[in-house]
């Protein structure tokens, strides 16, 4: 069975992660060969394995400004020629710009069943009224449901979809997969990075921008200080990192919150660590939730659309606390360190649930999924 995995690129990112995983397990099952299209021509931070190709439009270069739009109709054209080349048994694309080529190319003679996976709440990625958020959700709603079936990776994200008039029995909810032997290899190994010694240790990770609401985390650990010695490690970089840095400064925490920046194993740290702590406004799903059960941290999440709820099965296997509220945030981190006990059964959930998250189990519903639509009628 061959299999084109169509993305925007392999750059740092939660769907590029998916992609690598995904394809490097297919490739490793008996007749399957795995090919992957990138739109754009940005560095790699996710390495594919050998065996599996790699081809680069060569109209990534107009991936510049607006002209990630406007490039759209070109590169489904350049794409329904790769299908044609390749003559997959089934396409799979992933992130919007990604799945809007995928079904553009019908235009231009791909009649094969097209499957395209949605990562995000569109209609908040997509929420303010730029011309560029209204060309989006005009062409979502437009071109989503020509699609033969979508995968959407929470029930949150279901929701959203249904709201741009996607029929319910084209859906479907597929989990994120995590390679998770490879994660405990990466966890198992000496980190680089200097822990304080006999302080609680927090940790987050994430894209210094606004929706993950480093801000509120800032205010929070600021309460907690008051009560616990404690650091804060952020791992990730972004636009607000000079802003958050100077948040850090005033509240006088600049010795007691690091920021690390992009990380290529972040899980050595994430092992070091007492909690793990998610501030978003919203989520996709929060793939760096499980990535830190796995590695045996509990967790605080604030209860944001639309995934960490469903991770954690209802505040059951970690806590929940409201988007924004800087109180409720600081009370949940303070309670769990100042109860080990708590902390301890925390960890043990994490551990168990996600093992349900494995790339083994997920990979299995997404070949299911593929082997249904090779059989499937083209819907127009």
């Amino acid at each position: 069975m061959k299999i084109l995995l169509l993305i925007n690129s392999l750059s740092g990112g939660g769907a590029e992660r998916v992609v690598q995983t995904l394809a490097n397990y297919f490739n490793t099952l008996d007749d399957y060969e795995v090919v992957v299209v990138i739109l754009e021509t940005l560095k790699d931070s996710y390495i594919l394995d050998n065996g599996i190709r790699k081809r680069v439009l060569r109209t990534a270069l107009t991936c510049r400004g607006f002209g990630k739009i406007l490039s759209m109709p070109l590169q489904a054209y350049e794409f329904a020629k790769i299908v044609k080349e390749e003559r997959p048994d089934a396409s799979i694309s992933f992130l919007v710009r990604a799945n809007l080529v995928h079904v553009m190319s019908r235009w231009f003679g791909n009649r094969n069943p097209i499957f395209i996976s949605e990562r995000t709440t569109s209609q908040n990625q997509y929420k303010s009224n730029s011309l560029k958020n209204r060309i989006m959700r005009w062409l979502i709603r437009w071109l989503y449901p020509k699609a033969t079936r979508v995968s959407a990776i929470s029930n949150g994200v279901k929701e959203s979809l249904l709201s741009f008039g996607i029929s319910p029995s084209k859906i479907k909810v597929i989990y994120n997969p995590q390679p998770l032997q490879e994660l405990h290899e990466l966890a198992s190994k000496s980190s680089s990075i200097q822990i304080k010694q006999d302080a609680s240790i927090l940790v987050t990770v994430g894209r210094l921008v606004d929706l993950k609401d480093h801000d509120t985390l800032i205010k929070a650990f600021e309460k907690v200080k008051r009560k616990i010695d404690a650091c804060l490690y952020i791992i990730g970089d972004g636009p607000n990192r000079k802003k958050l840095e100077s948040l850090a400064q005033t509240l006088g925490l600049t010795d007691d919150i690091r920021f690390l920046g992009w990380q290529p194993n972040p899980f050595a740290l994430l092992k070091q660590a007492d909690i793990f702590v998610l501030s978003s406004r919203f989520e996709g799903f929060g793939n760096v939730i499980i990535e830190a059960m796995a590695c045996g941290l509990p967790v605080v999440s604030t209860d944001c659309p639309s995934g960490p709820r469903e991770i954690l099965r209802d505040g059951e296997t970690g806590v929940l606390v409201p988007v924004g509220d800087v109180d409720a945030l600081a009370q949940a981190i303070t309670t769990l360190l100042s109860n080990r006990q708590i902390l301890t059964e925390y960890a043990r959930k994490s551990k168990d649930r996600a093992k349900e998250f494995d790339v083994s189990l997920i990979a299995c519903e997404y070949l299911e999924f593929l082997t249904l639509l090779t059989e499937h009628s083209i819907t127009s």
